[in-house]
């Protein structure tokens, strides 16, 4: 149904009483604007077009106000909730690959053999990539210290990986 959004986040919990909630997002504040609207959709498959009213970071996450939210009790059924955004409405900078984006990518160990192609990406603080390694699902976490070379135009990465990954 939504197959032209992207996940750009979830909503974490809510966080006073005038209907803030607490965001956990994939990519910073690139993607928040007030002049988009979002789809949000609940962890039970409800889903409403949101706008961002406001937004500030707090901590890890970022505290949001939504247009569909007056109080906290508003938001307790949304809690987890994703955030989507039309693929029409990203501006992409150049300079950075958004966590939709290495979908496809090609790992290569620093021996250039193939590792495996990434498939997702798990939204976790390590930022996890789930590789096909010949059939075989395999978690490689994004550490900017194994990365020896990125090819944004071929698609593929570099990484010196530890032993047993």
């Amino acid at each position: 149904m939504y197959e032209d959004y992207i996940e750009i986040g979830r909503i974490y919990r809510e966080h006073g009483v005038k209907g803030l909630c607490k965001f956990h997002s994939y990519e910073g504040e690139a993607f928040f604007d007030h002049d988009v609207e979002y789809i949000l959709e609940s962890p039970e498959g409800e889903s409403k077009s949101v706008k961002i009213l406001e937004w500030g970071p707090l901590q890890r996450y970022f505290l949001i106000l939504f247009d569909c939210f007056s109080n906290r009790e508003d938001i307790i059924p949304w809690r987890k909730a994703r955030l989507m955004i039309h693929k029409d409405e990203m501006q992409n900078d150049d300079d950075q690959i958004y966590d939709h984006e290495w979908e496809g990518f090609e790992i290569f160990d620093e021996h250039d053999k193939i590792v495996g192609t990434i498939k997702e990406v798990i939204h976790n603080p390590l930022k996890q990539f789930v590789v096909d390694c010949s059939g075989e699902e395999k978690l490689i976490p994004l550490v900017e210290d194994w990365v020896i070379d990125l090819d944004k135009e071929n698609r593929k990465i570099k990484m010196s990986l530890p032993e047993g990954l």
